[in-house]
């Protein structure tokens, strides 16, 4: 058993990697643009290393979670049917081995915290990788790697009978339904990815005065975002196809009901307004339901916007609980 290990959140556009110890703490962390769609040319092998290098620390166990278990990772890592146990999850690991050159520098190591069987060979090692989740919905399959692991981070400070939502804004949002510990249902939807295309390769966004000087009005950035969220609750709306709701974004903008600087925050809204509409439906949610939001902070606090607009009053915000949930599945392998 070791008294630390390193913890790595490898996604699609970045990499952030923790040195955790035995009680959990985060003692160093490192981040690195080199997620698995922008790698070097030495490419997962070399990322790893510049990755141990930095932590400058002899091998402890290596566990990751994210898109690096996808089939375009490091290695592929299964799926597992939800709903299923999160202590299962965490014992479901996919192994990759991979020889590394231990270049510490032995002079700078706190020898009190580190386990002394090392030398400066070249080694052959162990990554462990996290299983991502699937389900099956009526008509189709969803699936879900690294949010899995947030979810139980976020876990770790609730009671195991709780039942509680975790909505993960993103490109792909995430609203996952967990019971006893156990992710019982979850469902993404495509608002961040959608908003990005719609707002810059359609002709939406040709209408829009983007801000890139941080000079918009809080006051009528909010009004237009609200606009957009009253569209999507309302009768008319929900009777409406979202896809004809988006074209409002054009109209508004033809009529000058809303200026061009504000019109992005109105999309938004919309998108927003539809993504919360669908999730409450699919989960059941009543007003006085606890939600928690993961993820940027500055993301999140748009969506308690949206969601209080929607009568949901009982919410809060965790910005990065991965290392926690990394933590708690190197313990339950006995990593640490």
């Amino acid at each position: 058993m070791y008294t630390q290990f390193i913890g790595f959140d490898w996604g699609t556009s970045s990499l952030r990697a923790y040195l955790i110890n035995f009680d959990g703490m985060i003692i160093n962390q490192y981040e690195s643009a080199h997620g698995i769609m922008h790698l070097p040319e030495g490419g997962y092998d070399e990322v790893i290393a510049h990755t141990l290098a930095y932590f400058n620390v002899p091998l402890c166990p290596l566990l990751a979670c994210g898109m690096v278990g996808s089939a375009q990772g490091f290695k592929e890592a299964s799926y597992i049917s939800c709903p299923q146990s999160l202590e299962k999850l965490a014992l479901n690991l996919t192994k990759k081995e991979f020889v590394y050159k231990n270049t510490i520098n032995q002079n700078t190591i706190n020898q009190n915290t580190i386990n002394q069987n090392q030398t400066n060979q070249d080694q052959t090692h162990i990554f462990h990788i996290v299983a991502g989740m699937s389900i099956a919905h009526k008509h189709s399959m969803d699936v879900m790697r690294g949010e899995e692991t947030q979810v139980l981070g976020a876990l770790a400070d609730l009671n195991a009978i709780d039942s509680a939502v975790f909505i993960l804004p993103g490109t792909h949002s995430k609203w996952v339904l967990t019971e006893n510990k156990q992710i019982i249902n979850f469902t993404t939807y495509m608002t961040g990815e959608l908003f990005s295309l719609l707002k810059t390769h359609s002709i939406l966004g040709r209408g829009m005065i983007l801000d890139q000087n941080n000079s918009k009005d809080s006051v009528l950035a909010k009004r237009a975002f609200t606009q957009g969220l009253d569209l999507a609750q309302s009768e008319s709306g929900s009777q409406a196809s979202l896809l004809h709701q988006l074209f409002t974004a054009r109209t508004k903008g033809l009529f000058k009901e809303i200026e061009a600087l504000y019109l992005e925050d109105y999309l938004s809204g919309i998108l927003l307004g539809s993504e919360i509409q669908a999730g409450l439906a699919n989960q059941k949610l009543i007003k006085q339901t606890q939600i928690t939001l993961i993820g940027n902070q500055n993301l999140c606090k748009l969506y308690q916007t949206a969601l209080d607009y929607f009568g949901f009053k009982n919410i809060q915000i965790k910005e990065n609980t991965a290392p926690q949930g990394l933590w708690q599945i190197a313990k339950i392998n006995g990593f640490i």
